[in-house]
């Protein structure tokens, strides 16, 4: 709420005599905001979608009534074809593919957990299918395909073995499969899908995002926005090799501590183009509070550097900080359904179980010294 008031004092401030002022952001899909000033009054429509993660809630009776916060798919690629194009996966009717570009490449023979991030998916319930697509034309084989929610380490669902006749996927393959589907029925139908064993718990929140967590969720943000934005002039950073230089200088994504309430991020990222690869580095704060009960986030401080220099140099310049605004959301942009500040919108209610009415909000986010936020 915060975000929109900053920018309606700057609109503001150009006219004091205007009744009604509407701000129209270019924001993706329905999610939009119409800002009116009216009698001294500033009203504003909040599209985020809200995730209550009390520990104290009551367990669902059916698991398909489970709130979901977490996302993670695990691929075991065959041992005979990966690819090195980005997948997309759809998780149901309301978004399109969320692509997985991270630096845990798809080669044979490996094993990835990613996280897959859909701002509709409030409930397990709206997980309605899994569905892979090969952005690109480089086809791949998967052996296993496992689905983690809620930070579980025990799987809802597991391929287990997928078939040698149905396990590969490409776009212009005669004969091979467009994608890999697992439908809304074979999900449910796994004996995973409960509340047993492993996942008795699975249903109950946590008060604590951890480094790694927020470090997967960034990389997965980054990613997606890198190949489904336009244009596409980013790529992960990678080591030397004897025809490049090198680009990436630890961690694609670094985090580190900056004071009890932001994080200081650092992105190894290069030039995506034929020729020679230039490095960039892009470096932002992201500053973290509980408003009206629900977590905020704001990118801060945007810091870009690169090794190209003249008008290519600016331009790199100027729409690394737009992929900021878009992938983690400042009070320039940043207010579309798949950004970090939406994903994180969290509501840290303590329900009273005898009264379903009676709620504390989150009051305070505690950045450690660790990198991990605390919910209280």
């Amino acid at each position: 709420m915060k975000l929109f008031l900053l920018m309606m004092i700057s609109v503001l401030s150009i006219n004091t005599n205007a009744q009604k002022t509407t701000v129209v952001d270019h924001r993706d899909g329905k999610d939009s905001t119409k800002i009116t000033f009216a009698n001294n009054k500033v009203s504003v429509d909040d599209h985020r979608i809200l995730r209550n993660m009390s520990p104290s809630l009551v367990k669902p009776a059916y698991i398909d009534d489970m709130i979901v916060y977490r996302i993670q798919l695990q691929i075991t690629v065959s041992d005979h074809n990966g690819t090195d194009d980005p997948i997309s996966v759809r998780l149901n009717e309301r978004t399109e593919g969320f692509h997985i570009a991270t630096p845990n490449s798809l080669q044979p023979g490996s094993k990835n957990k990613y996280d897959i991030l859909n701002p509709f998916i409030n409930k397990l319930r709206d997980l309605q299918f899994i569905k892979l697509n090969v952005d690109g034309s480089d086809g791949l084989c998967i052996s296993k395909l496992e689905l983690f929610i809620n930070n579980c380490n025990s799987p809802i669902y597991s391929s287990e073995n997928i078939p040698e006749n149905k396990n590969c996927f490409d776009n212009d393959s005669p004969g091979t499969y467009e994608n890999l589907y697992i439908s809304y029925y074979d999900l449910r139908k796994h004996p995973n899908w409960n509340f047993a064993g492993a996942r008795e718990d699975i249903w109950r929140p946590s008060t604590k995002i951890t480094k790694e967590w927020l470090s997967s969720l960034i990389e997965a943000e980054i990613g997606n926005h890198i190949v489904s934005g336009y244009p596409r002039l980013f790529k992960w950073g990678t080591p030397a090799n004897p025809l490049k230089r090198n680009t990436l200088f630890g961690q694609v994504v670094d985090i580190e501590y900056g004071n009890n309430h932001t994080l200081k991020v650092d992105l190894d990222l290069e030039t995506n183009s034929v020729g020679p690869k230039f490095g960039i580095a892009i470096g932002f704060q992201i500053n973290f509070r509980c408003e009206s009960g629900v977590i905020q986030i704001e990118g801060q401080s945007i810091k870009v550097i690169t090794e190209l220099g003249g008008s290519a140099g600016d331009t790199i310049r100027s729409e690394g900080s737009t992929l900021i605004d878009r992938a983690i959301g400042t009070k320039v942009r940043g207010m579309g359904p798949l950004t970090l500040r939406n994903i994180l919108a969290f509501k840290i209610d303590n329900l009273n179980p005898n009264n379903q009415i009676y709620s504390i909000s989150c009051k305070k986010i505690i950045v450690t010294k660790e990198g991990d936020l605390v919910l209280q």
